[in-house]
């Protein structure tokens, strides 16, 4: 069954290459765990400890049909300089929209093949082996706030067991900001981050949990602890900071994450 939708590979659509159509796609395959098992003394049974997802592939069925044997070869040569990139978004369709898989093309697997006419499976490795929305979803907004401390309530979606949002705080006035703490955290988890310098009006604060970067201005700064995740469903995020005055808004965003 053909499938009408596209598929981009470091930015190049697939289907621009003549004669390109894409017969199947399966990202929709959960990526498979790495099972901890230990032996418990005399009583035959184990347990796990543990379950990590630790790979996934993603399959594309192509088919490339051209009017003659030379013209075919020149856009799987086309298709094959498109694939070289390493650690590059792959864009399928899923579930009624687009989700990025970070891949590197592994293989090349001719199913048929004669005169102009070939079907190949392409396969993809995964680095990162869940899947993202293209769009950033919103968690939270607050605006002109001016207490030094807070706690949101925040509703989580996606079935990767944890999210991570880009917390991003713009401070419009502050007051005795020198060599001062502002601490961003789950309550849920009990991860927190802290970054202690001099702040002053006008500092954007951007947390990209993801990419794993703490920027201040957008140049990384250095924080401590634990960079908050968060579950699906409801949890909290929690603010404070030690100024002696401050009016700032948060932002809280996130590409919802899947198995």
């Amino acid at each position: 069954m053909i499938i009408n939708n596209t598929a981009t590979f470091n930015g190049n659509e697939l289907t621009n290459i003549s004669g390109l159509t894409i017969l199947a796609t399966d990202p929709y395959k959960p990526a498979r765990r790495k099972l901890s098992i230990n032996d418990i003394a005399n009583s035959n049974k184990s347990k796990i400890t543990s379950a990590y997802y630790k790979e996934k592939d993603i399959t594309m069925r192509v088919g490339i049909s051209r009017s003659t044997r030379a013209l075919l070869e020149t856009s799987i040569d086309a298709l094959l300089n498109i694939l070289q990139g390493q650690e590059k978004s792959l864009i399928l369709s899923q579930s009624g929209t687009s989700r990025r898989y970070t891949c590197t093309y592994a293989d090349f697997n001719v199913l048929l093949s004669g005169g102009s006419y070939i079907e190949l499976e392409l396969v993809f490795k995964t680095s990162d082996h869940f899947g993202y929305d293209i769009n950033l979803s919103e968690l939270l907004q607050v605006s002109n706030f001016t207490s030094g401390q807070k706690t949101d309530r925040i509703t989580v979606s996606g079935s990767a067991p944890w999210q991570t949002p880009i917390i991003t705080i713009t401070y419009t006035s502050i007051t005795t900001g020198t060599s001062k703490a502002v601490r961003i955290g789950n309550d849920s988890t009990g991860q927190q981050i802290s970054i202690t310098r001099t702040w002053v009006t006008g500092d954007v604060l951007v947390i990209d949990v993801n990419a794993q970067t703490v920027k201040v201005n957008g140049t990384e700064v250095a924080f401590s602890g634990a960079l908050p995740e968060w579950n699906t469903g409801v949890g909290y995020i929690s603010y404070s900071d030690d100024f002696g005055a401050r009016t700032y808004g948060m932002n809280v965003s996130y590409y919802k994450r899947y198995i």
